[in-house]
């Protein structure tokens, strides 16, 4: 699940004696006992990038800040864990603002309300850097809200973002004509990504016109380049019908990236090291019915 939600592939288990739990985004620091044993983080320990960011302020003397998070776990953490941290290092707060994330209890308008009021309180601020710890969501709330507040002809003073390497430069198809000014001049620490063999390739050969066992491609190229692919009237609500030729490489790369990013090196990576463990367990498996020995322990996988 990209929500970070545990998502749990059950391989007929009777009893539940011994799991594992990989990770591809950032998760909480295993510190209980519930928690299986072997758990393995392929996102990149969070702890290292937060002493960076301290670096990077006390290295322009930017000791006056302000800082926004979510409403998740990691944030909080972030701010009871990491920030007296800061303050040990002589690092000020004028602001600490909770941004408001979108779920399915919550209303668009509630969130733009209430970012609203967060925005207004760093752009009122004397601080001129705003540290910002979110997740890879963030960024289409935040679009949305700025996009509000400019509707509102309410200038947004500019700052020097520094964001985490949790959120990333995502947004929706119909925001792609909005404007972008807010993030330049921005900081944002990303995670190490390594190019694919044949990635690119890959993606270029995609046609939601062929690709009839893909259920999902054809929903992400309707919105992707707003166009219809039924050919009813009644149905395309007066898009322009895909052809099946649009291009991926020409969608901007707010909609779409045709590389690998951070997260999505992180998915491919434990994607690999759940099938080395299914396959292992296969392995074992079948030894131990050569064996005559099927065991009792089975085996239990949970992805988050």
């Amino acid at each position: 699940s990209a929500s970070g939600k545990f998502a749990i592939l059950d391989l007929h288990v009777d009893q539940l004696r011994s799991y594992w739990l990989v990770t591809y985004a950032s998760t909480p620091v295993k510190n209980d006992q519930s928690q299986p044993a072997s758990f393995h983080h392929m996102f990149p320990n969070e702890a290292h990038q937060y002493m960076g960011i301290l670096q990077l302020l006390l290295h322009f003397s930017w000791t006056w800040i302000g800082v926004m998070h979510t409403e998740d776990r990691n944030a909080e953490n972030f701010v009871h864990d990491v920030l007296p941290v800061f303050s040990r290092s002589n690092i000020c707060f004028d602001f600490i603002e909770r941004f408001p994330i979108l779920s399915f209890s919550t209303a668009v308008a509630d969130i733009v309300i209430e970012g609203k009021k967060v925005f207004r309180t760093a752009t009122r601020s004397s601080a001129n850097v705003v540290v910002v710890c979110a997740e890879s969501q963030t960024m289409v709330n935040v679009r949305t809200i700025l996009q509000s507040l400019e509707f509102d002809n309410e200038p947004v003073k500019a700052k020097v973002w520094i964001m985490t390497a949790e959120m990333e430069f995502t947004s929706l198809a119909f925001q792609r004509e909005w404007t972008i000014r807010f993030i330049h001049g921005a900081i944002s620490l990303s995670v190490p990504s390594k190019k694919l063999l044949g990635f690119e390739k890959f993606t270029q050969m995609r046609n939601p016109t062929e690709d009839n066992e893909d259920g999902f491609i054809k929903d992400f190229w309707e919105d992707a380049f707003a166009c219809s692919l039924s050919e009813r009237l009644e149905e395309n609500n007066g898009e322009p019908i895909c052809t099946g030729g649009e291009k991926l490489e020409n969608l901007p790369k707010t909609v779409f990236e045709m590389s690998l990013n951070g997260h999505s090196n992180s998915v491919y990576d434990a994607v690999y090291a759940v099938a080395h463990a299914l396959h292992a367990v296969h392995l074992l498996r079948f030894k131990q019915s050569v064996m005559g020995n099927k065991g009792n322990q089975k085996p239990f996988l949970v992805i988050s």
